[in-house]
């Protein structure tokens, strides 16, 4: 299964943009109207030579069987052209960057596609994998948000109501209940992705999904923040800078669990990150790294508890597991990361693959999520799963 991730330690700070706004879920349409920027660091001294191929993905994110003529119009593997080192900075590191559509390679198909980097000279082994989307955008989502819930009523829930409508004489033979699926997502976080394949009632050219156990999600609570854009002074949610040969560190504020809280809304960029830093005219190469450690004043839980955010790339795993301080009676957990503002939350995980707020940030109706649906489409005897429309719902 595909997912954005760095896969070789030396990649940092792996994003996409779309149509250069920070916020954007990383899709374009067939048309060209989008753009998607793919851009990540190399923590090295040198330059690499690095290289991409496209690989076309079905709903799951699996490789489908579509070869690369049928879906790509190029050649690959595509070189890396828009490459630059950092530049007045205590880290060296490489910025590298490309950009979807392009005149290396045209992708014809809609759906799903998995960029995957490396270098040229070991082209088997991926430095890092970012994913996007193609959309067709002939059918419309709609639906809403409520805190009234098929399980409980203004209380750890959020349900979603949606509807799917499209013209029947673009798509004069789609059967709602056999070939579409959508896939439903809570701020980005393929952990809590649900697929959705029948609806609750159809009728031509439109379909609900009402009353759906699966579009049930826990509420969570707001994102907590913090910033380091500027290496003399502290900022929002940093107690303490320092410097200790090569690197910044920031100790960030210590952390309470707020599942005894009450709910305080705070507004939050739905657990993003945004790459800043003060002084500097292009962040992209100017912005330093550092050591952010994080403090969470919470007794020893019996499931693990991870930090999570875009920026962890939605990793459950030693990697993002904090790590318990007897001595403290304390969690701990330390990550480099490039100068900028970032959003995360706890969490635990019973199972090891599904993510809860239970026992750390507490689940509450009022918090502001972002919903995102993908509707795929299969016709009987279709090769891969088209992608006809994407939408967010708050």
């Amino acid at each position: 299964m595909f997912w954005t991730h760095p896969v070789d330690g030396r990649v940092q700070t792996l994003r996409t943009l779309t149509d250069g706004k920070f916020g954007e879920l990383p899709w374009i349409d067939s048309e060209g109207n989008r753009s998607i920027e793919i851009s990540f660091d190399m923590l090295e001294n040198h330059e690499e030579d690095v290289w991409y191929r496209v690989v076309h993905c079905d709903r799951n994110w699996e490789a489908s069987d579509i070869s690369e003529m049928d879906y790509g119009e190029g050649f690959m593997p595509v070189r890396v052209d828009d490459r630059r080192p950092s530049w007045n900075t205590y880290v060296n590191y490489w910025h590298y960057s490309v950009t979807f559509p392009n005149d290396d390679i045209r992708l014809l198909l809609s759906g799903n596609y998995a960029v995957i980097f490396h270098t040229e000279d070991d082209p088997d082994t991926p430095l890092a994998v970012a994913t996007f989307s193609v959309t067709e955008q002939n059918a419309v989502v709609s639906g809403e948000v409520s805190p009234n819930t098929d399980i409980d009523y203004l209380a750890f829930h959020q349900q979603l109501t949606l509807a799917l409508t499209w013209s029947e004489q673009q798509l004069p033979w789609l059967d709602a209940t056999g070939e579409v699926t959508l896939a439903v997502t809570q701020n980005r976080q393929a952990r809590t992705r649900r697929l959705i394949t029948a609806p609750s009632r159809i009728e031509p050219g439109r379909a609900w999904y009402e009353h759906l156990r699966p579009l049930i999600f826990e509420a969570g609570n707001n994102w907590r923040r913090f910033e380091f854009v500027d290496k003399r002074y502290v900022t929002i949610g940093v107690e303490a800078v320092g410097y200790h040969p090569p690197y910044y560190y920031a100790k960030l504020v210590a952390d309470e669990p707020k599942v005894t809280q009450h709910y305080l809304y705070d507004q939050d960029q739905d657990g993003r990150f945004l790459i800043a830093a003060r002084n500097t005219d292009d962040a992209d190469v100017e912005a330093d790294y550092f050591y952010a450690q994080w403090t969470l004043n919470m007794p020893q839980t019996l499931n693990p508890v991870y930090l999570t955010g875009d920026f962890l790339y939605d990793n459950l795993s030693a990697d993002t597991q904090l790590q318990w301080d007897a001595s403290e009676g304390v969690y701990h957990y330390e990550r480099l990361l490039k100068q900028g503002a970032y959003n995360y939350q706890y969490v635990t995980s019973p199972d090891g693959v599904h993510l809860t707020y239970a026992q750390t940030e507490g689940n509450h109706y009022e918090a502001e999520n972002e919903y995102e649906v993908y509707v795929y489409y299969r016709p009987t005897g279709g090769r891969y799963d088209r992608l006809l429309a994407v939408a967010t719902f708050k």
